[in-house]
């Protein structure tokens, strides 16, 4: 039985499969839960006669978008390990993380492929094709599967989901090894954090996909619970206000660079905000004038602490307690 992430998909195909899972904020392309499922069956089978097999890295090196997710999934699907990879790194890097994780296969986004060929230059004795991503290449890809549906693998909770790397130490970036299983738990750990999360919320993945915030505080929460996630590339602050009015956005996740940005922005004092329930800051200490701009106008911004090693959440504090002890985070 498969009890990896990519199951959480495939039961909410079954329960509710006309629910929008995923939206493109670059393209307007919207998939269902039943869309979605679909799209990593055919993608997963492709990796599959692709000589992809359990346990085997695949590596991605790419913007924030709806393939991307496809890519996380299928990679799932088929027992594969996915190595998220820091676009903004040099090619040198890159090739360490290739070599060091031993991926085999590599998904670029086209404004990455001439970097993601540079890196397999640089990276000692690792072959491996790069794949573009984009919408045309992809679907040429998965058609390269079989016709008949993808039963997947039989993936256990304790089998690593993805291999991060972290440059919170001296020396190389090391790979921390994440579980299907630290995946699930840092979901629950999310629905019972102090707001909660419900399956009628929607967030924007706006953060870099390859860090382990944009991807566990929100993002995977809400594809498990059966939300909506809307990828967005490139952070712009106004174009991330009319994302989440448009697409009536409930909970999101910024870094304080990006909050600060996003108070300076012009269209702040217009911007509906009714939709908002609750935000979190995270990645490094959020300034109190900033948790309380957005207090006041009823975000109800929360702190959090977290490491990659640990999918990320570890504590948010509770914004009806934040004057109890400011830049405190938990109790």
């Amino acid at each position: 039985m498969d009890h990896g992430i990519a199951s959480w998909i495939r039961a909410r195909a079954a329960r509710r499969g006309g629910d929008t899972a995923l939206v493109d904020g670059g393209s307007g392309q919207r998939y269902t839960y039943a869309e979605l499922d679909a799209a990593i069956d055919a993608l997963a089978a492709a990796l599959r006669a692709r000589g992809i097999r359990p346990g085997d890295r695949v590596a991605l090196l790419a913007a924030n978008s709806a393939a991307f997710f496809q890519i996380v999934f299928a990679a799932a699907r088929c027992g594969a390990i996915l190595v998220p990879i820091n676009f903004r790194l040099s090619a040198p890097e890159i090739g360490y993380i290739l070599a060091d994780s031993g991926a085999t296969m590599l998904f670029a986004s086209p404004q990455f492929m001439a970097l993601a060929g540079d890196a397999l230059d640089a990276a000692p004795d690792r072959g491996g094709q790069i794949v573009p991503l984009d919408d045309a290449t992809l679907q040429a890809f998965a058609e390269g599967g079989t016709a008949s549906p993808f039963g997947g693998a039989q993936v256990a909770l304790d089998d690593v989901c993805m291999v991060m790397y972290t440059s919170g130490t001296t020396g190389q970036p090391k790979g921390a090894m994440l579980t299907h299983g630290n995946m699930l738990w840092n979901a629950l750990n999310m629905c019972g954090s102090p707001e909660g999360l419900l399956r009628t919320d929607a967030t924007l993945a706006v953060a870099p996909l390859f860090h382990i915030g944009a991807m566990g505080i929100f993002s995977l929460p809400l594809l498990y619970l059966g939300g909506k996630v809307v990828t967005v590339d490139r952070f712009e602050p106004r174009r991330v206000l009319a994302l989440m009015r448009e697409e009536r956005v409930t909970v999101q996740f910024l870094v304080p660079t990006m909050w600060s940005a996003l108070r300076e922005c012009p269209d702040m004092a217009a911007f509906d905000a009714s939709a908002v329930r609750w935000s979190m800051s995270g990645g490094s200490p959020c300034p109190l004038p900033l948790l309380a701009f957005f207090g006041q106008r009823g975000w109800r911004l929360c702190d959090g602490y977290g490491l990659t090693e640990t999918s990320p959440v570890c504590t948010v504090s509770d914004p009806d307690r934040f004057h109890e002890k400011p830049a405190s985070i938990g109790v």
